[in-house]
Order: C-alpha cells, then structure tokens, then sequence
C-alpha cells in the first residue's frame, strides 16, 4: 500500500509528523475537520480579495502538508552560520522515492479549475487524483510514474525523477495555469478540499513511463470546454506545437 509522510500545519516545522496511505490522504481531502473548513473559506476570500501575502499566511501557519514523492529520514547534519543543525525535506535525507509527481495548475478561475480538473482525469490514465485547490481557483494532480530505486548517489535519483517531470512538463505546460515547481520533490504540497475529488486505485492506474521531451502533447483533443493554452508570446517555443496541436485535432 503507498504510504507517505505528512507534516505539522506550520511550515517552519519541517519533520514529519507521522506516516499515511493514499486512501486515507484522498479521504482528507474529501471530508476535512470543520477547523480546515473554515481556513480554506479564510483563503478563498482572501484570493478574491487579491490579498496573497494572507493567502500564503494563512496556508503556511494552518494546514498540514505532504511530500508524496518521497520518504525523508531522521534528518541530515547540516551547517548555516558555523551552526548545525537538521534538515528534514532534503534530498540528502530521502530513504526513498514513491511512483509518484505533483502537478500543479494555477491562476484559474473556479469554472475554469473544475473543467481543468475533470478534463486531464478523464483524458490521462496516469492521473491517480484530482482535485481544486484551497483557494479554488486552481487544480492539484498525482502521476504515477514509474518507481525509481533509490541510488548509492541519492543525487542520481533525484535526476531520474527529474527525466520524468521534463517530459511530464513538456505535455503539460500548454495548458493554462501549469506550473513547473513540483519538479522539485521537496516542496510542500498543501491540504485542500475538495468533494468532488476524482481518483483511481492505485494499481489500475497506467505509469507515466516517458522521460523523453514530447514535441507534442499526446492526448489533447478538441472541442474543449473553453481554451485550454496560455496566453503565448510570438516567440514562445511552445507556440508552434500548440498552434500545430489546435490544427490536427480541430480538421480531425
């Protein structure tokens, strides 16, 4: 069964707190505590009220968080200052590595996250959840990828991963909100809520097993809800793979 770490709602505390399964992670997001309620209603309305250094205090100061794609040990010995002290979600710490990414999509309207979130679940097997975000107003995904053994060079690992997530960003980051920070594997990511949260078992679920870049997206098909691309620049070297995208599947 996959298991991952959890982390206290405080994000200066950076040990984990303890262990949980995927299912129970999907059940959290699906019916959190009345005291998470209502944190996520204090950041959705702060997100409409375009106040972002509350929203950013609010999630950091109360909800819990989670390293999915990896297991971090007992802590390793590091220096700031002539003074040591233990770092937790670093890479010299990881004792292993889950078949597991984040993807993130944000800066959406809430219409728009909930189409974003419906479309690459029913669109991508590899997808084992998804779900709107505490402000709502952006979409959070698990891929499965293939698991990778950790090496005697944890670094080579790490790269590993990292050979994934550039494919994985080369399909994804034509569509609207894609950011690419998940690709470090250390960073938090965040409890949300979300009732409608879509999800396989984990064992039906298809790998992520490409590491080469995708010159163009494998499963984007037209007509979608509304257009899914950022607003690209004429120099933009994505432009003219989503140019080429909307052609092919538009004349059919």
């Amino acid at each position: 069964m996959l298991k991952f770490q959890y982390y206290d709602g405080d994000i200066k505390k950076s040990k984990p707190k303890g262990i949980l399964t995927l299912d129970k992670f999907i059940e959290k997001h699906a019916k959190p505590s009345e005291k998470l309620l209502g944190v996520f209603a204090q950041i959705e309305e702060a997100t409409n009220n375009g106040d972002i250094k509350l929203k950013a205090e609010l999630k950091m100061r109360n909800l819990f968080y989670f390293t999915p794609s990896a297991i971090f040990g007992e802590g390793a010995i590091k220096t700031r200052n002539g003074k040591e002290y233990k770092s937790y979600r670093c890479y010299e710490n990881i004792v292993e590595l889950n078949p597991l990414a984040q993807l993130d999509f944000d800066g959406l309207t809430t219409e728009e996250a909930v189409s974003i979130k419906n479309y690459l679940f029913e669109q991508y097997e590899q997808v084992v959840c998804a779900y709107l975000s505490p402000s709502r107003k952006g979409v959070k995904l698990l891929l499965r990828i293939p698991k990778i053994e950790l090496k005697e060079d944890v670094k080579d690992s790490v790269s590993e991963y990292k050979d994934y997530y550039r494919a994985i960003e080369s399909e994804f980051s034509s569509y609207k909100g894609f950011d690419p920070a998940p690709k470090n594997l250390v960073l938090p990511l965040f409890i949300s809520y979300d009732s409608d949260i879509l999800f396989r078992k984990f064992e039906d679920v298809k790998e992520w097993d490409i590491k080469e870049v995708v010159e163009e997206p494998l499963y984007q098909k037209y007509p979608l809800p509304f257009k899914p691309y950022k607003k690209l620049k004429s120099n933009d070297k994505n432009e003219l793979r989503a140019i080429r995208t909307v052609r092919k599947y538009i004349s059919g």
